[in-house]
């Protein structure tokens, strides 16, 4: 690909805006202030999950800023009316926020409708340049959660959602889908194809390493002497945490441990069946700090990915690009349409089962487990793939090619 030469073209004033402060986001608004551009990075302090380096470095640019915003008390998550209240209340900290920064351009990644909604709409009478980074369509997460509860509520909350999201996609001078996969839905929704790109999402090489499985933080964890499986991250309402207690429940060796570092509602129930089914080989642990993640997966064998059959083809789980970098092989159950099936299966850098299949699930497990030259194999295509795919002056060129177009 040729490579803009950016220090060459006016310089501009970019907000990258990407809610949940996940890694991969804000390299990339780091690499784009390195390439002469002023780029302020806006994230929420308030929503559990996550995050990268969202601390200004010494080797940072002089013009890239980064500014948490937070609310009194933690977003809701699960309780719908009152996250609905919050989310309208974050909107307007973030609107005295471009009211300061006067940007150029905005960069929207992760951002709840709600709140993504009254930005635009401020970025729009300021006109403000506006860009939708599509990580999901949310009015079909909201649909499948609700579907579980009142169908009558779900097909209301549903096409109110569905609305307003595809007016947010109509009205942004351009929509960046993270896979191909998205795009006859975004078309569907009324947005003009030639207002639609692609660019694959990515984990940070720079910061995720490949490190011994014994280091200081195994050995604090006591997981430096037995076999590893590993979950990390989010565990939500697109992932099943009864794979998870499958994996527990079949590996009964004292010397085998499943871990997992994460919070909320996935790993609540985690330990509710820790509890009642006396799963000793199950530990569980808090997010860690982003600074341990790379001795976080070099503790595990085997890394572990879930995700629901809902979720389809309209998630793509940024921990499957952040275990590649590992050097570690990957056990997957998530639907065989997937992105990150295709990716794990086209470049045998996992094993994958379909969601529903935790037979299949098991017998990678169990296959993995007893195949040392097999993990070894699938880990080396792991990290070559991170390697080939996971450029960070690249991607951050071919954002700013659309920021120049539009």
């Amino acid at each position: 690909m040729k490579v803009l030469n950016e220090k060459m073209k006016k310089t501009l004033n970019i907000v990258v805006y990407d809610n949940s402060g996940h890694p991969f986001q804000v390299q990339l608004s780091r690499q784009i202030a390195d390439l002469g551009h002023d780029v302020t990075h806006i994230y929420s302090k308030s929503f559990n999950t996550p995050q990268g380096n969202l601390i200004v470095q010494e080797n940072d640019p002089p013009s890239f800023e980064i500014v948490g915003i937070e609310l009194k008390e933690s977003i809701a998550k699960y309780k719908f009316i009152k996250r609905k209240f919050q989310e309208r209340s974050f909107a307007k900290l973030v609107i005295l926020e471009l009211a300061r920064l006067k940007p150029d351009i905005i960069i929207c990644s992760n951002v709840p409708l709600d709140t993504l909604s009254l930005v635009q709409k401020y970025c729009k009478s300021k006109n403000i340049k506006f860009l939708t980074w599509v990580q999901d369509i949310y009015s079909k997460a909201i649909k499948n959660y609700f579907d579980k509860k009142n169908k009558l509520f779900s097909y209301l909350v549903y096409n109110y959602y569905r609305t307003m999201e595809s007016k947010i996609f109509k009205k942004s001078d351009n929509c960046i889908s993270i896979s191909n996969d998205f795009n006859p839905i975004l078309i569907e929704m009324g947005v003009k194809k030639e207002n639609i790109c692609v660019i694959e999402n990515w984990a940070n090489l720079d910061e995720i390493s490949i490190k011994d499985k014994v280091n200081h933080w195994s050995i604090k964890e006591q997981l430096d002497k037995t076999f590893n499986f590993c979950y990390t991250g989010t565990m939500g309402l697109k992932h099943n945490p009864d794979l998870i207690v499958a994996l527990s429940q079949h590996f009964k060796n004292p010397d085998i441990n499943i871990f997992v570092t994460s919070q909320g509602i996935g790993a609540t129930y985690l330990q509710k069946k820790k509890d009642e089914l006396n799963l000793n080989n199950l530990i569980l642990l808090p997010f860690q700090d982003y600074r341990q993640y790379s001795n976080v997966l070099a503790s595990a064998d085997v890394l572990v990915a879930v995700l629901e059959k809902e979720a389809g083809i309209l998630s793509v789980p940024s921990k499957i690009l952040s275990y590649h970098c590992a050097k570690r092989p990957i056990l997957a159950a998530m639907p065989l349409a997937n992105l990150a099936s295709k990716i794990l299966i086209n470049n045998n850098s996992g094993l994958v089962s379909d969601t529903d299949d935790i037979a299949s699930f098991i017998s990678n497990a169990e296959e993995l487990y007893n195949s040392p030259n097999l993990r070894e194999e699938i880990g080396i295509n792991a990290v070559r793939y991170a390697n080939e795919k996971f450029n960070i002056k690249i991607i951050a060129n071919k954002f700013l090619k659309i920021i120049h177009k539009i």
